[in-house]
């Protein structure tokens, strides 16, 4: 059932692959990753209290599974819960210290409560890691971008490009850079008008 229902999550037949999972969860209901499945699925309905509840209970069945911390912890950023994330966040980087991806998580969530010093922290690491994914590059280069350092934002944004060209929000932040960059050209030229 469990197999069964990944596929048709895979396929988008949620109705499916929800039955399915109930299933999996009715036959034997200690096994963790069967709740982290169907938190994943309520997740992707749009469930976010049900993911959350699941979640919890994949936890308490395998609590030093660094990965039910870190999918948990994105899920109450959904629910704009960012304490709560942190701390799981946290507990995930704790257990696993060598996720680059929860590193990078947590700089987002950073940089979305203003925490600029702590999320360069945090993705520095995540960079040391494993400087392949392109997803660092664009968390660092909003860093840069909110500090108005717009050419090293740039420089970042296009190395991310040059590790995956299918890095939408990196083409998205660059644009911004640009845009900044021009209005601030743009008004330098008028104040030199001015003063002349």
């Amino acid at each position: 059932y469990y197999n069964r229902s990944v596929i048709k999550t895979a396929l988008k037949d949620y109705d499916g692959a929800m039955h399915d999972i109930n299933k999996a969860i009715e036959l034997d209901p200690d096994i963790a990753d069967l709740y982290a499945h169907r938190g994943d699925i309520k997740e992707d309905l749009g469930d976010f209290e049900g993911a959350l509840s699941d979640y919890d209970k994949a936890i308490i069945l395998s609590p030093d599974d660094a990965g039910f911390y870190a999918n948990r912890g994105t899920i109450k950023v959904d629910c704009v819960d960012y304490e709560g994330a942190m701390l799981d966040y946290n507990k995930a980087i704790n257990i696993n210290p060598k996720d680059a991806m929860v590193l990078n998580n947590k700089a987002d969530l950073n940089i979305r409560m203003n925490r600029f010093d702590e999320a360069y922290e945090d993705i520095s690491k995540a960079i040391a890691i494993d400087s392949t994914v392109a997803m660092c590059y664009v968390t660092r280069g909003e860093i840069y971008k909110a500090r108005k350092e717009y050419l090293d934002a740039i420089s970042d944004f296009g190395y991310a490009l040059s590790l995956d060209v299918n890095t939408i929000e990196a083409y998205i932040q660059r644009a911004e850079c640009y845009r900044a960059l021009a209005g601030i050209e743009q008004n330098m030229r008028k104040r030199s008008e001015y003063l002349s």
